[in-house]
């Protein structure tokens, strides 16, 4: 079949069958080939969504882990404030202890003092007392005596009276 060769109308109409045929694969194939393209466009976007998904839930990870951490923290400062809280109260109930003990002693050993005091103050008296009239008494009571008598030195060979 040339160009220049007469066709005949079965021909023609066989022809123009295939190129409506044609045609309409060729439309089929567009749609197709549309149907490809936004496949792909959409597989594109849903890859891209993933990533992003991916990338906003490492960043969640790291907001939680970042408050975690802090969380975490601030329960150790409160921790340690609280002890230190406790270790301030017990030292203030000891140091009022100590004082009141001190206070105590220091009132005892003021008590203790004044009692040595007249303890000596009523000694002093008692051995006055007893300086004073009991041995003036028994003194008194003695009797006195006068010994004669002449003693000689031996080394010096001197007399010496007594």
């Amino acid at each position: 079949m040339g160009l220049f060769t007469k066709t005949t109308d079965t021909e023609v109409e066989r022809l123009a069958n295939e190129i409506a045929d044609l045609r309409g694969e060729i439309a089929a194939l567009r749609e197709e080939k549309k149907a490809v393209s936004k496949a792909s466009r959409l597989q594109d976007e849903i890859n891209r969504l993933k990533e992003e998904l991916n990338d906003l839930q490492i960043k969640e990870s790291q907001i939680t882990e970042k408050h975690d951490r802090e969380r975490r923290e601030v329960e150790h400062m409160v921790g340690l404030e609280r002890r230190r809280t406790e270790f301030e109260i017990e030292q203030s109930k000891r140091e009022a202890i100590v004082s009141v003990k001190e206070d105590a002693l220091e009132a005892d050993r003021t008590r203790f003092e004044e009692q040595m005091q007249f303890m000596q103050d009523r000694m002093s008296e008692e051995v006055g007392y007893l300086k004073d009239n009991i041995i003036a008494a028994i003194l008194d009571r003695l009797p006195t005596v006068t010994v004669d008598r002449k003693i000689t030195d031996k080394a010096t060979r001197r007399e010496t009276a007594s």
